[in-house]
């Protein structure tokens, strides 16, 4: 007993000698590691600076280091490149490559609660906060040249990241591109809030990088991006995204597209005839987005999209040469299927949206116009998640509006999204208007004018595919009577061709005693032509052909 005993009082003081050794070494090297810390701090920057060829250069103000709070804080950062080295860079380029820079010295970065100990054994990095405030960030995208260079593959490389609590406040961003004048895009302000983030690595448990985090939220202000050919700028007030135990959302706020060239300089920058936009929409709301599916397999669901307030404002100008060559326009269908992002939305609603379309014809001064207000629209099935398009899911559009402010246009679409010829149903009703409203575009673009007529009912059924249009129109209308004018030059009457042009027409439909005249939609796509150029000629041709026996002429 007394030997057990002795042995264990011999244990009990070799652990705790061995304790008191520990603990006087790492009470040392803190000593050290506080006393040299600005020198070792020095070293890693130089390091940096060193490896990157004397692209980088890094200055601070500050650096506080707490060993026993395991903590960093550094105070006016600012990370710097070398023009000349850029520039040659840049030239030298095959891939893409993306650098960051701070544009003004006043970035303040803290880091609470570092695990030292993980990041050396397992390759991971975890934080308890991570604070970044007060600065402006840029990120340039060139392209790297990797012919010729061998890199050596890091033996140990981070697996994963956790930040327990990340905050960045009042931070602005740019996206830089060299050889363009502006940003590709800016934000005047981020702020963002995110508790139990995590981002794993691309490895071999992780094919792709993924991210998590529990909840949080982050806002953008005044984000803007300007399209690759720089004739359109996307902009909107604010753009919010939030995630609870509730759900997830995004909602924008005054987006707004808008063309760097008025509406007559535009298609004469371009070169050749092209529609100027300008839109304007007051909210765009994604409603129950599955962040997960979007963080790990890059597809993005959201059950609902809610699009209050558009205004769409078309021009074209046939004044300019037609672009020569011109590439076949794609259908809805084909643009969802084209998209590289695979994309699933079940409900889309539009309320209060406005559609203006103007067209200055061949010689004209003045632009005709045509306008919808009031739209209300419903979309449901807008994907192209290949497991659906296999069931041959079809996109389901229905839409009323005002033509012109004064009488509802209701439509459908059916539109099955894998049908390889583009296959699409149409079928619509207008209700009771006068048509003088339409002298608005026919005067100018048509070359005659309504003097009297009044629509009862239309209404329209067809088909289309990419090559034809087919249909039937039921057009019930009386006392139709049109001016002819002169196609180019003030706009003289042509009293012949009035008279003839009226002689021609039925001047009501049906004609008093016989049946209506039913008119036949047919059309035979020009491949260039837009969708809904394509729909509009084919709706015109059962017009005309109710007008008139001799259709089109």
């Amino acid at each position: 007993m007394k030997k057990k005993r002795s042995r264990k009082k011999k244990l009990v003081k070799f652990l705790l000698i061995v304790t008191v050794i520990i603990a006087l070494i790492l009470a040392a090297g803190y000593f050290l590691l506080d006393q040299f810390k600005n020198e070792i701090v020095n070293y890693l920057v130089k390091k940096i600076e060193k490896n990157s060829g004397g692209l980088y250069s890094i200055t601070y103000e500050t650096i506080d280091i707490k060993l026993i709070k395991k903590s960093i804080a550094v105070k006016n950062l600012s990370i710097h490149l070398d023009r000349e080295i850029l520039e040659k860079i840049t030239k030298e380029s095959s891939k893409t490559r993306i650098l960051f820079k701070t544009t003004r010295p006043v970035l303040n970065l803290k880091i609470e609660g570092i695990s030292i100990f993980r990041l050396i054994f397992s390759n991971s990095i975890k934080i308890n906060k991570l604070s970044v405030t007060d600065g402006e960030v840029a990120i340039i995208k060139i392209k790297k040249k990797t012919r010729g260079v061998q890199r050596k593959k890091k033996s140990k490389p981070i697996k994963s990241i956790f930040v327990k609590h990340l905050n960045v406040d009042k931070l602005s961003f740019k996206l830089i591109e060299p050889g363009k004048k502006n940003p590709v895009l800016t934000i005047t302000d981020v702020s963002l809030l995110l508790s139990k983030l995590r981002i794993y690595l691309k490895s071999k448990a992780y094919p792709k990088t993924y991210i998590y985090f529990k909840s949080g939220e982050f806002i953008l202000k005044e984000p803007a991006f300007t399209f690759p050919d720089e004739f359109y700028t996307f902009k909107a007030k604010r753009l919010n995204f939030s995630k609870s135990t509730s759900g997830s959302s995004i909602s924008i706020n005054s987006l707004e597209l808008i063309p760097k060239y008025k509406k007559y300089r535009f298609s004469w920058k371009k070169g050749y005839q092209s529609n100027w936009l300008s839109l304007k929409i007051a909210n765009i709301i994604f409603k129950d987005i599955d962040l997960e599916d979007l963080f790990k397999n890059q597809r993005f669901y959201s059950k609902g999209l809610i699009i209050e307030k558009p205004v769409l404002e078309i021009f074209r100008n046939k004044n300019v040469p037609k672009q020569p060559k011109a590439k076949e326009k794609k259908f809805p269908q084909q643009l969802l299927r084209d998209l590289k992002l695979p994309i699933r939305i079940d409900d889309t609603n539009i309320a209060n949206g406005c559609i203006t379309y103007s067209e200055r014809a061949q010689g004209r001064r003045k632009p005709g116009t045509i306008f919808f207000k009031d739209i209300r629209a419903n979309l449901k099935n807008l994907t192209n998640y290949p497991e659906l398009l296999e069931k041959k899911i079809s996109l389901v559009l229905n839409a009323s509006t005002k033509v012109m402010g004064k009488s509802i246009l209701k439509t459908r679409f059916s539109i099955p999204i894998n049908h390889k010829n583009n296959f699409f149903t149409f079928s619509g009703s207008l209700g009771k208007m006068d048509m003088k409203p339409f002298n608005s575009m026919v005067v100018n673009n048509a070359h005659l004018r309504i003097d009297s007529g009044r629509v009862n009912k239309l209404s329209f059924a067809g088909r289309a595919d990419r090559n034809y249009a087919t249909g039937t129109m039921k057009f019930f209308y009386n006392n139709l009577k049109i001016s002819v004018f002169k196609k180019s030059g003030k706009y003289k009457k042509r009293k012949f061709a009035s008279f003839l042009a009226n002689a021609i027409i039925y001047r009501n439909n049906p004609k008093a005693g016989k049946p209506l005249r039913i008119g036949k939609i047919f059309f035979k796509r020009e491949k260039p032509i837009p969708f809904f150029t394509y729909l509009w000629r084919a709706l015109l041709s059962g017009i005309k052909s109710s007008m008139s026996a001799f259709g089109k002429k």
